[in-house]
């Protein structure tokens, strides 16, 4: 039934621990093999879901400002045939 519970989200690891081990969690000594808790912690190393959004829009923004040197050599070739044919 806790597990029930605790997947449903009616109660939190921490309290489900608590309950069990008789003590507090305590995050630097204590850990927990649940794959949710594990995934929320990695997030909160990297910075979570607030950083990745950073980093994709700083990333599309370097793109964007960034130019392209093959673009930018095809640009002036064409510019120069268009002028040589305008001669």
């Amino acid at each position: 039934m806790d597990v029930k519970k605790s997947t449903a989200g009616f109660v939190s690891l921490e309290d489900m621990f608590e309950k069990y081990s008789g003590r507090k969690l305590d995050p630097e000594k204590d850990t927990i093999l649940n794959q949710v808790y594990v995934n929320i912690k990695q997030q909160q190393q990297f910075g979570g879901q607030g950083m990745n959004q950073f980093a994709d829009e700083y990333g599309n923004e370097e793109e964007q400002q960034s130019e392209n040197p093959f673009e930018k050599s095809l640009m002036s070739y064409l510019e120069n045939i268009s002028k040589n044919e305008n001669d």
